[in-house]
């Protein structure tokens, strides 16, 4: 901030100093955040799953939102210089939409729901390969990784084999190696509950803007934060 006796207050210190002083310092200080925020990552990948019962209205709101999501968080600086994103679609097989990679080098692909099967398990298994290796490599190359989000939306329990795959997710969720956010888009299910530490958001299509903006509002304390602190973040929204 600079008044109008040009004193800069830098890290709650104030400096005195000439126009030009300012100038470079304010540039200095912003180019310092900047370089400190590249060096931290945060892996997040999005699996939808999602059968031909969530057509026409529930998969319309699924891609809408994640939509809004995606461009409300690149008007972001510290989530943008640090997000890593994959996005997933698992149904009779899993298909990777996009792979990890960094926010603004991303775009959002446009999800179905079709079929009558969920190869959750298989997706899962593919996201948890996909975050524990962003982590590996972070560490290997020195740079500090925040933990990894897996956001799966989906509108049912897994029609493959799911149960190790399930608990190998809680596993790392209680860990706190990964954070598992699960929202069930169909009937409740308490086998959902298998996947995770964090309650399942049960959720109609027409919450989704809640659950998103959470969502959107928990990365950013995250972004925002410095790693090994504590973060509180919001409230689940159901």
């Amino acid at each position: 901030m600079i008044d109008i006796n040009n004193q800069l207050i830098l890290n709650g210190k104030m400096l005195f100093m000439d126009n030009t002083s300012i100038i470079n310092s304010a540039f200095e200080h912003v180019n310092q955040l900047n370089t400190q925020s590249s060096q931290f990552r945060f892996p997040m990948s999005i699996l939808v799953s999602l059968t031909k019962s969530s057509e026409g209205t529930v998969i319309s709101a699924v891609n809408r939102e994640i939509e809004r999501w995606f461009v409300s968080l690149q008007s972001k600086p510290d989530v943008i210089e640090q997000l890593d994103i994959s996005f997933l679609q698992s149904q009779e097989y899993v298909t990777v939409q996009s792979s990890l990679k960094p926010l603004k080098e991303s775009s959002v692909p446009l999800f179905s729901a079709i079929g009558a099967n969920r190869a959750l398990a298989q997706g899962l298994e593919v996201v948890m390969s996909m975050l524990r290796t962003a982590v590996a490599d972070s560490k290997a190359n020195s740079v500090t990784c925040r933990r990894p989000w897996c956001v799966v939306v989906t509108d049912g329990q897994a029609t493959d084999v799911w149960t190790d795959s399930a608990a190998k997710l809680k596993h790392w969720s209680c860990e706190k190696s990964i954070v598992p956010i699960i929202i069930n888009l169909g009937e409740y299910d308490e086998s959902l509950e298998e996947y995770s530490v964090v309650p399942v958001l049960n959720a109609s299509f027409n919450q989704l803007p809640v659950v998103f903006d959470w969502l959107k509002e928990s990365i950013e304390c995250i972004a925002s934060s410095q790693p090994g602190t504590t973060v509180r973040l919001p409230e689940l929204p159901l």
